[in-house]
């Protein structure tokens, strides 16, 4: 095939498909229409429904935090970007042929597993996992068949973020405010009839190093008929952590805020919220019946340097014990690898420089993009595709390009006879040096440097990914397809592809259907949204396509 020569982004358009609709993917989207007006985006979600994250992470009682949607609604209803939902990459279509189709493929599907605490007990049943219930009771359809026996008057949150805050402050929230938020009707119902009054929120360092927020804090606060209660001493300093608050202003907010908590004697409200600073969980306890009991704690101390201080246990401290028969683990997320795809299982991310995909181990050569066979994007080269004038799409387009994926696909993956053939090719230069990035191939959000941040927070994230795309399209690293980005859809590709494998997509019009319906079922009910929490059910409501 033809490849040309380093180039004017702005001459061609740039084919580029991000995985994952969350907000790492809307901000990725935004800065790509920004920075490269010319460019084509399509995004591709595992779900019939938009926004990810802020939809089924935020808190239900926080819908000033997923205003955000108006914005990212924007970009998708911008022409120059498809929305393609119900679609999940690595089982409906591959990366492979994803390369195939786009001069870069930008995975920002987040995080979806949890951290373990690795300790003996903790799959007994009444330990939950933080993550699945909040996607309960955010309505995913992937946890609505989750259980969650909570007729106990105790619960704990192990984790101190505003994941465990979040928890904590659903499960003593009245009913009559929940009913005004967009919680799923499921966990309504359940939390309506649940007689939790107490939850303890557990970490192992102090109050200095807790990775919730201030906002969140604060709304801990607010709660009605509930005191916060912490043992005073757990609220004393050791001077490396004075010397953090010193410089951290929204530090010094929080711990004034935890200095107003009541302490254990004088909390009379008939709820408590009660936080344990330098505590570590060791051992979770069962009952006769098999189910667990309770969690045993060994108090920690911090050693280390100021912003480098580490948790040791202090054994000779003896052993706290805390009963109950619910007990949620928060204490982060970590991300799934995608199959061919160079994973940093240490650190949970995909291996990356800047948001360029790299390969794990510096021995290997880069994998060169996979590519079309010659003429199945027309039969334009060279400079020619720069001047001619577009061609209108044909369905015989699609498929004749669909089949030539077929018949070439065992050429476009990323195993090991790939990266043989690359090293083979580039041995032919050894003076040169190797770069270690794998071409058209970048990641964005959480994916890219672990679950940290806020919302906000993957704007710039989004930002320097798409400047690694930006360059890299620029200095010609991108021009893998033959007509330089080329006059097919490769959204009308893609869909063709998943839904003859039996998968209906999902358009943004679609997504706006489903939208509507939970919006108007929800007004007559006093509710602000009804969300639906079956995929097929969503579907059940789009009209079939002619």
């Amino acid at each position: 095939m033809t490849r040309l020569q380093p180039l004017d982004p702005t001459d061609v358009p740039l084919r580029v498909c991000i995985v994952g609709s969350g907000p790492a993917g809307f901000y990725t989207a935004e800065a790509l229409l920004k920075e490269i007006p010319h460019a084509t985006v399509d995004i591709l979600e595992q779900l019939p429904t938009p926004y990810g994250l802020v939809r089924y992470g935020v808190a239900p009682d926080h819908p000033e935090v997923k205003l955000v949607t108006e914005k990212f609604e924007l970009v998708a209803q911008n022409d120059q970007v498809n929305f393609l939902g119900n679609v999940k990459v690595g089982e409906d279509i591959s990366i492979e042929e994803l390369r195939a189709l786009y001069n870069a493929v930008i995975l920002a599907y987040g995080s979806e597993n949890d951290k373990l605490l690795g300790i003996p007990g903790e799959n007994l049943p009444g330990v939950y996992s933080a993550r699945d219930f909040v996607s309960w009771y955010n309505g995913h359809p992937h946890y609505r068949d989750c259980k969650f026996d909570l007729q106990s008057d105790k619960a704990v949150i192990i984790g101190q973020g505003n994941v465990a805050l979040d928890v904590a402050r659903i499960l003593l929230q009245s009913h009559d405010d929940l009913k005004r938020t967009d919680i799923s009707e499921d966990a309504l119902r359940v939390l309506q009839n649940c007689p939790i009054r107490e939850v303890h929120i557990v970490g192992r360092r102090g109050p200095a190093q807790a990775a919730f927020t201030t906002k969140e804090l604060r709304e801990l606060f607010a709660l009605p008929n509930c005191d916060v209660v912490i043992n005073p001493k757990e609220l004393v300093l050791n001077p490396a952590s004075q010397e953090e608050v010193k410089h951290a202003r929204a530090r010094k907010r929080q711990l004034e805020l935890l200095l107003q908590a009541t302490s254990p004697e004088n909390a009379k409200q008939p709820n408590k919220l009660v936080i344990h600073f330098l505590k570590a969980p060791q051992r979770f306890e069962q009952n006769h019946e098999g189910k667990v009991s309770g969690v045993e704690l060994i108090q920690t101390r911090l050693e280390g340097p100021p912003g480098n201080q580490q948790s040791v246990l202090q054994t000779e401290s003896g052993i706290m014990a805390i009963s109950s028969s619910i007990f949620f683990r928060s204490i982060g997320y970590t991300s799934r690898s995608m199959p061919g795809i160079p994973f940093d299982s240490a650190r949970g991310i995909i291996s990356n420089l800047h948001g360029r995909v790299v390969l794990s181990s510096p021995a290997l050569s880069p994998v060169p993009p996979p590519t079309l066979p010659d003429g199945a994007l027309g039969t334009q080269t060279g400079e020619e595709s720069l001047s001619s004038p577009p061609v209108e799409n044909t369905s015989s387009d699609v498929e004749n390009l669909i089949m030539d994926m077929k018949t070439s696909s065992t050429s476009n993956t990323l195993d090991n006879t790939s990266l043989e053939n690359s090293t083979k090719l580039n041995t032919q230069a050894q003076q040169q040096p190797v770069n270690p990035a794998v071409p058209g191939l970048y990641v964005a959000g959480w994916i890219k440097r672990g679950p940290s941040g806020i919302i906000a927070t993957n704007r710039w994230d989004a930002q320097e990914t798409v400047m690694s795309v930006l360059e890299d399209w620029q200095q010609g690293r991108l021009n893998n397809l033959d007509c330089q980005g080329g006059d097919l859809d490769s959204a009308s590709v893609v869909r063709k592809i998943v839904e003859e494998r039996g998968k209906k997509v999902v358009s943004f019009d679609e997504w706006k259907v489903i939208d509507n319906y939970e919006v108007s079922n929800a007004t007559a009910v006093g509710r602000s949204r009804l969300k639906i929490t079956s995929v097929e059910e969503m579907l059940a409501l789009l009209p079939s396509r002619i």
